[in-house]
């Protein structure tokens, strides 16, 4: 006024609440690399940051670093990135005026990885259902690829192929399974990360089956017999052969051999008149059995156990002879007198010939 001036002077403070001035962007890591998310808040007082994940907050441990330049400029740091990093995190900031968050992806990728591996071998009877699982995790999700003797198999009504996902686990359908689906499964998974392999082993089990059996044989005496047959089943058949109804008992001249590409033979040496019989040929496994049967003729030439002996006879009165003769098949007999022949059949009222029990 008039009289004088007196002057005062005080500080203003504006206070306000905190704003993210920079947001994070959402990030994909490699498992096992570093990460580093960061954000800049300002707000006066400076705002109290902290960081959560699935509603919980996360603490500073050895892997995670949490850190502020600045006062501004917050950091968030994964040495080594796991599984269990990936997630949604809220970054809520705070102070006496007020608080504001925002939030940010972390994804990790991962290379695929088997959570439940392909099972070395599968047994399945023949035209049973196969069922090959398998369960395989990564991020991103990985595309997957069944192959068999170098071609990738696709669904198909045709081939009874189903391919199947659920999630993270894989599945292949064969529907009604043959011996030629036998072999090994290649499984390819993938993803921008890595490349995963596995393969397992289909093994269809087949009844014993006869692709060439035994015949009906005739072997001369003396020489070797042979009765083969071919067989197919898997497991591998026990073959057991018998005569007459009886498991035949191998010797040094009656033997059984399992030859090379499923052939199976019996051979007898030296054969003999008494191998003569019906023969059978049976093969089983432990997913059933087949048999077969041939009959074996040993074949003797003629042979007199009895010869025609001098005879003296009655003019006009009847004459016989007696004689014993072997052989297989049944010989032809003939007749000659002083080598001439005789014909049985034109001379029914001279010439009769009479077979006995054992002899003529």
């Amino acid at each position: 006024n008039k009289c004088s001036t007196e002057t005062s002077q005080t500080e203003i403070i504006v206070k306000g609440e905190p704003v993210f001035v920079r947001k994070p962007s959402d990030i994909s890591v490699i498992e096992k690399k570093p990460a580093k998310i960061e954000c800049e808040v300002i707000g006066i007082p400076i705002p109290n940051v902290e960081w959560y994940k699935d509603g919980k907050i996360v603490e500073k441990s050895e892997n995670i670093q949490i850190e502020v330049k600045n006062k501004v400029v917050n950091i968030f740091s994964i040495k080594s990135v796991t599984p269990e990093n990936f997630g949604t995190y809220t970054i809520k900031a705070k102070n006496e005026i007020g608080e504001s968050e925002c939030k940010v992806i972390l994804n990790v990728d991962i290379a695929p990885y088997f959570i439940t591996p392909l099972p070395e071998k599968i047994l399945v009877k023949e035209n049973e259902m196969t069922r090959i699982d398998c369960e395989i995790g990564g991020l991103p999700t990985p595309k997957l690829s069944w192959i068999r003797r170098g071609e990738d198999l696709i669904s198909s009504k045709e081939n009874g192929i189903e391919c199947m996902q659920i999630d993270k686990k894989y599945t292949l359908l064969i529907h009604s399974t043959k011996s030629t689906d036998s072999g090994v499964y290649n499984i390819e998974a993938s993803n921008k990360v890595g490349k995963l392999v596995g393969k397992s082993e289909l093994i269809v089990q087949i009844a014993p089956r006869f692709i060439r059996k035994i015949t009906d044989t005739q072997v001369v005496e003396k020489r070797v017999t042979k009765l083969e047959a071919e067989i197919v089943g898997v497991p591998k058949p026990i073959v057991i052969w018998f005569k007459n109804s009886e498991e035949i008992n191998y010797d040094e001249r009656i033997q059984a051999h399992d030859a090379k590409g499923g052939v199976y033979q019996l051979s007898i040496k030296n054969s003999r008149k008494e191998d003569t019989g019906k023969y059978k040929c049976l093969a089983k496994n432990e997913i059933g059995q087949a048999e077969c049967s041939a009959e074996l003729v040993i074949e003797m030439a003629p042979q007199f156990l009895k010869k025609l002996e001098k005879l003296d006879a009655v003019e006009s009165c009847q004459a016989e002879w007696q004689f014993q003769l072997i052989g297989i098949p049944k010989p032809i007999i003939e007749f000659a007198i002083n080598n001439n022949p005789i014909d049985l059949n034109e001379q029914k009222e001279f010439y009769q010939l009479e077979e006995q029990d054992d002899h003529y």
